[in-house]
């Protein structure tokens, strides 16, 4: 597979789990997105398969911390967008107690100098966890979110340090969706709706008429959150997550040039999973990790649309099983890192070559403080990871890391 250059869309969660793409808005029996720090820590378990064996290749990579000053406060659940070589984080919750508090402040990272610049508070939005976010060109677009069990049914686009709200969406999730950049268009799809159902609704924004037109229904995929999307440079490919009666192992590719759905094969594709991530490098989608069930995935799957085949990642030297992980293209590699496997949370991560086919261990020595459900993006020399909680579910670093190979 030849490297190629990072489009993958950033999901936060939409109902982040968060992710963000990330969302009780999961469907029947699945957790509350307010939930996805600790629903897996601690509970028996863990990766499937047998223990992982330790990698026999040396650890790669090297960490330092990010700025503390100016630093915004620890959170989950937020928005995540790379623009340009800065970081912008927005929104998502803390936890003091029982009590989730809200949030509608952040703050950009500039990788390059290691310093955090706040965002503007007038015209922001209200606070809200699980937005769909992504970056617009040189704009920051976010799109619904919650606030507790509030739907928050509308959106807005940071532009030149000014907020702006957008039309509202005739038919977008509240929460949980995904969005990704065509080029002209923002595309949001599925996540949660008002109603607390998964929803296979979307919509398209063009943020230069402020307008929104409906994807179609015609063999869209099954109403799910926690799923992830990836944009080609042609179409918008969803793969995964949670529906009403479980994880999903199917997806679709929508063209809006033609506003048309073409489900994917399932031969050869993954075990059904959510929480997972997905990457495009140009040619292929990387899946990789995810949960179902409470058990933990440690495999992936590459898809190629032009074969219109799914082929294993593999999987010696690979990571151990996790979910509410990151993962990162760099064009050449993608970096995963951090997550729970089922027992607790982690501070670990590995690469994988998509030329040599072959993962090797990141560096741990000075990495930031084992977290999931945490941000992250690819500066072009540079993943910065932020964000995210810990062990416990009061725990939300305010600290995170720079890595580079």
């Amino acid at each position: 597979m030849r490297p190629g250059r990072w489009l993958c869309c950033l999901l936060l969660a939409a109902c982040l789990p968060t992710a963000g793409c990330d969302c009780g808005e999961n469907g029947e029996g699945a957790p509350a997105a307010g939930d996805r720090g600790t629903r897996h820590e601690g509970e028996p378990g863990g990766a499937r398969g047998e223990p992982p064996q330790e990698p026999s290749a040396a650890p790669v990579g090297r960490w330092r911390a990010t700025a503390e000053e100016g630093a915004p406060a620890g959170r989950e659940q937020h928005a995540t967008v790379l623009l340009g070589d800065r970081l912008v984080v927005w929104g998502g919750f803390t936890l003091e107690g029982q009590f989730q508090t809200y949030l509608n402040d952040g703050a950009a990272l500039d990788a390059a100098a290691n310093a955090w610049i706040p965002l503007p508070r007038e015209l922001a939005p209200s606070a809200r966890m699980a937005s769909a976010a992504t970056a617009a060109g040189d704009q920051l677009f976010l799109w619904g979110g919650r606030d507790g069990m509030n739907p928050a049914g509308d959106g807005a686009v940071l532009e030149e340090g000014r907020w702006r709200s957008t039309a509202q969406a005739p038919r977008a999730s509240a929460s949980g969706a995904t969005a990704c950049w065509t080029g002209t268009e923002v595309i949001v799809w599925g996540g949660v709706g008002p109603g607390g159902a998964p929803s296979n609704a979307g919509g398209r924004y063009d943020p230069r008429s402020d307008s929104w037109t409906s994807t179609a229904d015609l063999n869209a995929p099954t109403a799910r959150s926690e799923h992830t999307a990836v944009w080609t440079g042609e179409r918008m490919i969803v793969w995964g997550g949670i529906g009403a009666q479980g994880s999903l192992g199917t997806g679709a590719a929508y063209d809006p040039m033609t506003d048309h759905w073409t489900p994917l094969p399932t031969d050869g594709a993954p075990a059904p999973r959510a929480d997972h991530t997905a990457v495009w490098t140009g040619t292929e989608m990387v899946l990789w990790g995810g949960r179902d069930a409470g058990a933990v995935h440690g495999d992936g799957a590459l898809y190629h649309p032009g074969e219109r085949a799914f082929h294993p990642v593999p999987t010696a030297d690979a990571p151990v099983g996790r979910s509410g992980h990151s993962a990162v293209w760099t064009g050449e590699q993608m970096i995963i890192w951090g997550g729970g496997d089922g027992r607790g949370v982690l501070a670990s991560g590995g690469v994988y070559d998509a030329v040599a086919e072959r993962w090797v261990p990141t560096s741990e020595e000075g990495a930031p403080s084992a977290r999931r459900d945490h941000g992250a993006g690819w500066t072009g020399s540079a993943m910065v990871v932020w964000g995210g909680v810990g062990d416990e579910p009061t725990e939300h670093p305010t600290i995170g890391g720079l890595f580079t190979l």
